[in-house]
């Protein structure tokens, strides 16, 4: 009857293991779910689904823990609206990171929201991380085609690193729809950031009806199939990290520089033609590399000689380098301003609030049709 008994205690010992390590996992993945704009509801999923491969990728990089009043609802994965009220004058405010920071930073976030609310102006904010113009175009016209949003200004921030994500990033995803609009599509490679079908795989799991640790087995084992793929399909594929990006701060070519001319052209030509009398405010902030010399290009250089070329009567462009001169002259250092170590150079939330937001609130009807 022993051996009965070493059975019976075997059996009952795995099943206490496999229902503590569900457990266990359960926790863990409920921690991992709740932290993560992009482990996607069902409603939200549906979202990214119609529009990755028009925009290539949405806010599925956003952590919601860390800016739960920016990721509320199932639109903030495009945009943010910051009045519930009607009203007869709206903003846009978009970009790629810099662009959505205005929705991330709670301080940013409610500044501009109590400004909203005060003066009943519409304040949306759609920008997205590693947007560049030729996406931004795109959205403009998802937003007034599908959201049915119309804007009398539009303050768009173009980064130094736009240049590269148009060379290098998207220029080959770049296509046309059987309407004939222009498209981004979604990458194919586990490798590129933003390969958005790794993340609605992961989104499918964590809302199905499994249990934890065969949720847990799927994603591990999903996880090792896209570490091992790009090496097997993908192992030529320019994949667009820090140095392939920055390399057009350094120099550009004529082709490359007529190339990017394009794309913000076309994003000036889609902000206009879905919003008739708008007035556009381009804004520029020089990478930390400029203040020292060692870039040499910029996308203020390359905006300045657009704008030069093709004269557009309802644009105006802001760059920030000698606001950001006069801040280090007047005390401040450049880790106040610019957040440390970090690549591209995104501003402190001080830096942020400092210029950009309140440039924003100084200029808004500033040079309105309406005034």
């Amino acid at each position: 009857m022993s051996w009965i008994k070493n059975i019976f205690l075997v059996v009952t010992l795995s099943l206490i293991t496999l229902l503590a390590c569900n457990f266990l996992t359960s926790i863990y993945l409920s921690v991992y779910k709740d932290s993560r704009l992009w482990i996607l509801e069902e409603e939200t999923l549906e979202i990214l689904q119609k529009y990755k491969n028009q925009l290539n990728h949405l806010r599925v990089m956003a952590n919601k823990l860390e800016a739960p009043h920016a990721y509320k609802v199932k639109e903030n994965i495009i945009f943010n609206r910051l009045t519930e009220t009607n009203t007869s004058y709206s903003v846009l405010i978009t970009g790629d990171s810099w662009g959505e920071v205005f929705a991330a930073d709670f301080k940013s976030y409610r500044t501009l929201k109590n400004y909203s609310d005060d003066n009943k102006i519409d304040i949306i904010i759609s920008g997205t991380s590693s947007y560049s113009p030729t996406l931004l175009g795109i959205q403009a016209r998802i937003l007034n085609k599908d959201f049915h949003l119309n804007f009398d200004e539009a303050y768009v921030g173009i980064d130094n690193t736009d240049i590269g994500d148009e060379l290098c990033r998207y220029r080959n995803f770049i296509g046309v729809d059987s309407n004939g609009d222009k498209i981004v599509r979604s990458f194919d490679n586990p490798k590129r950031i933003y390969y958005v079908d790794n993340i609605t795989y992961a989104s499918k799991v964590l809302n199905s009806d499994d249990y934890s640790l065969i949720k847990f087995a799927k994603l591990t084992l999903k996880k090792i199939n896209d570490i091992i793929t790009p090496f097997i399909y993908y192992s030529d594929e320019v994949l667009c990290r820090w140095n392939e990006i920055s390399k057009y701060l350094y120099n550009i070519s004529e082709d490359e520089e007529e190339y990017f001319a394009a794309s913000v052209d076309y994003l000036i030509e889609s902000l206009t033609d879905a919003n008739p009398g708008i007035v556009i405010n381009l804004i520029t902030v020089p990478h930390k590399k400029h203040l020292t010399k060692e870039y040499s290009n910029s996308v203020a250089i390359l905006l300045n000689k657009i704008l030069e070329n093709h004269p557009y009567e309802n644009v105006n462009h802001t760059d920030f380098s000698d606001k950001i001169v006069d801040l280090i002259n007047s005390g401040f250092q450049l880790d106040d301003i610019y957040i440390k170590d970090d690549e591209a150079s995104h501003l402190t939330s001080f830096g942020h609030n400092k210029l950009l937001v309140q440039f924003i609130l100084s200029s808004i009807k500033k040079d309105s049709i309406y005034d």
